[in-house]
Parts: C-alpha cells; sequence; structure tokens
C-alpha cells in the first residue's frame, strides 16, 4: 500500500468578482540586464548615469546631495528620481522616500519604475486594496 501525500496546492484567486467588465490582454516583457536607453539624455547624465547608479550603493548620503542637484538642473528625467528614491530607501528614511515616491509617480504616470515603487509602498503600507487597484488598472 503506496501511502503517498498530495502536495498541498496554493489556493486560487479568483478576481473575476472583482473585476467588471474586465478581459484579459496578453501582455510580455523581455527581461536583461542591459541598461534601457529609451530616450536620449543630456550628455552629462548619459556618460554618469552607471556611476550615479554605483553611488546610491556605495554612499547614499552623497547620492542625496548629488541627485538633488541634478534633478533641480535635469527635473523631467525619471531615471534621476528613481535613483534618488532608492538612496533615501537604502538609508530607512522612508517618509522622505514616500513623499519622492508619490511625487514620482505624479510627474512621469507612465514610467514603469514609477509605478512599481508606487504599489510597493502602497504593500509596505498595508494598503492592500488600494495597491491592487493600482497594480490591475495601470500594470495590465
Amino acid at each position: 500500500m503506496n501511502h503517498r501525500t498530495k502536495k498541498a496546492q496554493p489556493p486560487r484567486v479568483n478576481f473575476s468578482n472583482r473585476i467588471s467588465n474586465s478581459k484579459l490582454i496578453k501582455v510580455s516583457y523581455n527581461v536583461t540586464w542591459d541598461p534601457i536607453h529609451i530616450e536620449q539624455y543630456p550628455a552629462e547624465i548619459d556618460k554618469n548615469l552607471e556611476k550615479i547608479y554605483d553611488l546610491v550603493h556605495k554612499n547614499p548620503h552623497l547620492a542625496i546631495e548629488s541627485l538633488t542637484s541634478l534633478i533641480a538642473k535635469y527635473p523631467d528625467i525619471p531615471v534621476l528620481w528613481n535613483y534618488h528614491i532608492a538612496a533615501y530607501q537604502l538609508l530607512k528614511r522612508d517618509d522622505e522616500a514616500n513623499e519622492l515616491i508619490v511625487e514620482s509617480y505624479k510627474r512621469f504616470p507612465d514610467y514603469l519604475f514609477a509605478k512599481c515603487t508606487y504599489a510597493h509602498m502602497c504593500i509596505k503600507k498595508k494598503d492592500l486594496q488600494r495597491s491592487l487597484k493600482f497594480l490591475i488598472t495601470n500594470l495590465i
């Protein structure tokens, strides 16, 4: 007699009662380590973007100072905002990071990282309903 136990399956979630008049949309993404250069950045930013990224992770305090002045000079470059948010988060300065997250999403509503950081902020605040609604309406 074989007494194998069945492996528990994760519960299935039915979103159909939560989303009215919805339809499935096929979405695909290409995941890569290559940098994304959708738009042309000013030369000062383009040649230093990797250095700025490294500075955020090696010295977030100095990165915040640098990014504050860069954003003042180039307020319409969303990646600078993203790095600025990351520096505050690395320092556990969540209030300042959250302010920047909201502002970043308002300024760049189509920027994927602004959408993701906003949704993540909602999840961290335990506002799962707002996060789920946001993700469904903005990422699908």
